[in-house]
């Protein structure tokens, strides 16, 4: 059974708009940026016009491309328009108000019903595919980040180790960077998404390095810290956070609460009183999109399934000294879990004498 159909079985109507050019790919293949996919109960569509026409033919599976001259819109209702379902089902996240408007006024006698993140669950389990692309993506962002760090002096800016990341990810076989490299300093590592600066590394007590890989369309996602200075408040964050992740991590395996994988990591750290330094989710899920279902967080209901990709990245941000933050990608498997990112992580592996 192709994803196509899984999706039909799965929902409770016979017609599905997608919008979302991620679960586009996901369902038929197709890579472009201008495009709408109907799935009705016979078939699907794939919509898109004459700069894809060339490309769909190489890409697109299990759906016939229909090429478009006067907009997606028009010839997504003329179509509509011909159905004889009278329910038409939409992606609630993934559609501009003005398309829905448009929609509703041009089909009154159908009823538009809302879709919620059917096909983002669909894509939360990784096959077998998915998962050696993945973990090459993680095998590129090891190299890059090892070759990266090696050739870091005491006088490189967070804006050079950037710039170096970024080039490295194209010349060791990544498509781009999985989203913007962030590369933060000293008290610049306390701010969870810095912005690279011109500042220099000299004279800093830590290096935070977040970075992501596109392998083939999927992603990696992973950060290490580094303690330029082995200062007892440093040693001491990085030994928490460290062991935070830890225990966090060995909790996983199939039938787990992710919203318990959370609270493992964030009670240790409270424990240790520096809980209100800890703000953010302690992971998400990794897939096409460097981050996506499921969620790891107090505030999810999902649980661990084989199959799933998922970050585990608790950390400390102290406003004016710095923060360190440990990342890894978790594949949860049939007995356990598996770290797919080899990166060392371990205190006396990332001290970094400058």
């Amino acid at each position: 059974m192709n994803r196509i159909d899984i999706i039909r079985d799965r929902i409770d109507v016979q017609t599905l708009i997608v919008t979302n050019l991620t679960n586009i790919r996901y369902l038929t293949g197709y890579r472009g940026d201008y495009a709408i996919l109907l799935i009705t109960k016979q078939e699907a569509k794939l919509l898109t016009d004459f700069r894809y026409e060339e490309s769909s033919k190489r890409e697109v599976r299990n759906a016939e491309v229909v090429i478009v001259k006067d907009g997606l819109y028009k010839e997504l209702i003329s179509m509509l328009s011909s159905l004889k379902e009278k329910r038409i089902g939409f992606e609630k996240e993934n559609i501009k108000y003005s398309h829905y408007e448009k929609l509703k006024s041009s089909l009154p006698n159908k009823t538009l019903t809302p879709i919620s993140n059917i096909i983002e669950e669909l894509r939360m389990k990784k096959d077998k595919k998915e998962i050696k692309l993945i973990k090459k993506a993680c095998a590129i962002g090891d190299k890059v980040l090892q070759e990266s760090i090696k050739r870091v002096t005491p006088y490189s800016k967070e804006k050079d180790i950037a710039a170096e990341i970024e080039y490295l990810i194209k010349i060791y076989g990544g498509e781009k960077q999985a989203f913007d490299v962030i590369v933060a300093s000293g008290d610049n590592s306390a701010l969870p998404h810095a912005i690279p600066t011109n500042r220099n590394i000299v004279g800093q007590n830590i290096l935070l390095i977040d970075m992501g890989v596109y392998y083939n369309g999927y992603a990696s996602d992973m950060t290490r810290t580094f303690l330029i200075k082995e200062g007892e408040e440093e040693k001491k964050i990085y030994r928490i956070v460290y062991e935070a992740q830890k225990r966090a991590i060995e909790s996983i395996k199939p039938g787990v609460e992710l919203k318990k994988i959370d609270t493992i990591a964030r009670d240790y750290i409270k424990e240790n009183q520096y809980g209100e330094y800890f703000g953010h989710a302690v992971g998400h899920g990794v897939g096409l999109n460097v981050h996506e279902l499921p969620g790891v967080s107090s505030k999810t209901n999902y649980v661990a399934e084989e199959g799933m990709i998922f970050s585990v990245e608790p950390g400390i941000y102290v406003p004016d000294f710095g923060g360190v933050r440990i990342e890894d990608l978790i594949l949860v498997t049939k007995n356990g879990y598996e770290i797919i990112t080899k990166s060392p992580s371990s205190l006396t592996a990332n001290i970094k004498t400058l």
